[in-house]
């Protein structure tokens, strides 16, 4: 009756690597827009912001966002994105702008910003990617707790980047 138990005893270690991979992976998220796909090891949360699902990602010391809001008629993501950045720029203190740069997320045109600051505790980096889809503008923010040495040069985490990756409009 041991070579059953034998059997087991070698499966365990396999079953259990198995178990822990796949609790690992969180599952993606979908609206009718778009999708997101998280990297390994993140914690994926939603809440609503104003009638509008907002994620929530967790990834070691970094969160991630995804915000969306419908454009108001008459208006562009350009107009949006100034009034956030005004706003933004009054509610934390120690503001650093470092870069504005045009850019392409999902083969759609976006802008990237980057900028320092408390908004809270801890001084925070952060890396906004602003894009227009189907008359929506889409928020994707990463926010990295730095050392608020002023005009210190810190290079925008990887980890940011990879957040941003699991970003995918729906066709």
């Amino acid at each position: 009756m041991s070579f059953p138990t034998r059997n087991l005893t070698r499966l365990l270690p396999a079953f259990t690597l198995a178990l822990v991979l796949l609790s690992a992976c969180a599952p993606p998220y979908q609206n009718e827009r778009f999708s997101y796909q998280p990297p390994s090891g993140a914690k994926i949360n939603t809440l609503m912001l104003d009638g509008q699902p907002r994620l929530w990602i967790k990834s070691g010391s970094l969160d991630f966002s995804v915000t969306q809001q419908e454009i108001p008629e008459g208006s562009s993501l350009q107009e949006i994105y100034q009034a956030y950045r005004v706003e933004n720029e009054s509610r934390m203190t120690r503001y650093q702008f470092i870069s504005e740069t045009p850019l392409e997320l999902s083969g759609t045109p976006a802008i990237e910003t980057i900028y320092r600051g408390f908004s809270g505790e801890p001084y925070v980096q952060r890396r906004e990617l602003w894009v227009e889809k189907d008359g929506w503008a889409y928020l994707l923010m990463c926010s990295d707790p730095v050392d608020s040495t002023t005009g210190l040069q810190i290079p925008v985490h990887e980890k940011c980047y990879e957040l941003a990756e699991g970003f995918q409009f729906k066709e």
